[in-house]
């Protein structure tokens, strides 16, 4: 039986040796002799599309096909894929995760020797590219997983740096989505039947690019100037993601033609849940304390058309938001996400405090409701809902009476930045007081360990 198996190895590596004329594209296991290699041509047999040509002509790789990639070798050239660059600030937060040595010398160090990347930048600004090569191995490894038709032959951009500060950040979006369990693979199909009406089964929630989302429907594809970074589906909401800093700003305008344009389309062509304008949410995604501070310093005396954050923040102010730190927050995607898990984290701050439910009459009062012991209205702001921060102050500075106070609560670790935002305004800051609780306890309550929070 052996002998026979041998025979025919050896038989349809001589056809496609002699009959083809191309020698190796591709090595994967015999089924019979695992340690044998039967060699076979990639571009004809598999996929045509998958030849790839150097300066002599055809490319050749050695791949071992039923070797399965690592998840984290995965998400490196994904990453690179979908951004189009990973930049020196998304590998740092891997060795955090992952481990320095593991990250060097298990992902980096065999996909650069191998020509699947190459490095870009300077020693303090450095990155990776994926190469047409890492392209192939990639689509050899996880066929049809991800949308390799954005791929882009990176040498075209090396040096256009708005291009490639976009790129850089767009990286770090990807891995602290996918670190939250969010699926940043190919789900056109899926996005197309939620936008255009039909009933969809999500059991994960994924995110899709821009690109991706302006081909979903004609109307999207004349928005221009929005510098959205995605959107998450969910079961629930649609959810879009922004990641500003100090240097690029979110157009208000641009930002609510987007929104009001999305909103619309899924109000006249979706079905529930998405056809109410209320699931649409949005979450920015933050590098720093600093860069979240300072989007809610600037006057409102600037020039309607230079970007503000914090005029964003007013247009999505009655909508859900979230403000969520790339680097370390305090909770998880999944709090926001999910609509039962952000309900029973409220429920833990109102029994923690024993707040009660209450209603102020103000215009810009809308997220105060509940009181705090009979005599401080309370707004709930583990979130950091950057429009209920925004609209307290203002309600603090303008609506509230003389002597009276307002209260916020949160999770410890975002003290630091609310008071910093507070701050911002002496006035206002005089007017608020702020209560905390520990995460680590909130969690332990959650999970069973504790059974009650001090």
């Amino acid at each position: 039986m052996y002998f026979i198996g041998f025979i025919c190895i050896f038989l349809i590596k001589k056809w496609l040796t002699i009959g083809l004329g191309v020698k190796t594209v591709i090595l994967f296991s015999s089924p019979i002799y695992r340690t044998r290699k039967l060699k076979i041509n990639l571009g004809v047999i598999f996929d045509k599309k998958a030849k790839t040509e150097n300066k002599d002509g055809i490319f050749i790789m050695s791949v071992t096909i039923n070797k399965p990639i690592s998840k984290e070798k995965e998400l490196f050239l994904a990453i690179c894929l979908l951004a189009g660059e990973i930049s020196s600030q998304t590998i740092r937060r891997m060795k955090v995760d992952y481990g320095i040595s593991k990250v060097k010398n298990a992902i980096i160090q065999p996909l650069a020797k191998r020509g699947y990347i190459f490095k870009v930048g300077t020693k303090s600004n450095y990155g990776y590219h994926l190469t047409n090569k890492g392209l192939e191995y990639l689509k050899i490894k996880v066929p049809n997983k991800y949308n390799y038709d954005v791929y882009t032959d990176s040498n075209a951009y090396v040096y256009k740096t708005p291009i490639r500060e976009r790129a850089r950040q767009s990286s770090m979006v990807l891995y602290t989505l996918a670190r939250e369990g969010i699926d940043i693979g190919n789900h056109y199909s899926e996005a197309r039947n939620i936008i255009n009406g039909y009933k969809e089964k999500i059991e994960r929630p994924f995110f899709i690019t821009p690109k991706v989302m302006w081909s979903l429907n004609y109307h999207l594809q004349g928005i221009y100037g929005s510098r959205v970074y995605g959107f998450v589906f969910t079961a629930e909401k649609i959810i879009a993601v922004y990641a500003p800093d100090k240097e690029h700003n979110l157009l208000a305008r641009s930002e609510k033609s987007l929104a009001d344009t999305i909103t619309n389309i899924l109000s006249e062509a979706a079905i529930p849940p998405y056809n109410n304008q209320h699931n649409y949410e949005v979450l920015y995604l933050y590098n720093t304390f600093a860069d979240t501070v300072e989007s809610f310093s600037v006057k409102d005396k600037i020039n309607a058309k230079q970007p503000i954050t914090k005029r964003v923040y007013d247009i999505f102010k009655y909508k859900n938001s979230y403000i969520y730190f790339m680097d370390k927050n305090p909770y998880s995607l999944w709090d926001v996400i999910d609509n039962t898990y952000r309900s029973e984290i409220d429920e833990i701050f109102k029994s923690r405090f024993r707040l009660a439910d209450y209603k102020i009459k103000g215009g810009n009062s809308i997220y105060i409701r509940n009181i705090y012991e009979n005599e401080l209205p309370t707004v709930i702001c583990w979130t950091l809902n950057p429009a209920s921060i925004q609209l307290t102050m203002t309600y603090c500075r303008e609506e509230i009476e003389k002597g009276d106070r307002v209260l916020f609560v949160c999770f410890s670790e975002q003290e630091p930045v609310l008071r910093k935002i507070l701050d911002i305004n002496k006035t206002v800051s005089s007017r608020i007081d702020v209560l905390t609780i520990d995460s680590k306890s909130v969690y332990d309550y959650i999970e069973g360990k504790i059974t009650e929070i001090l």
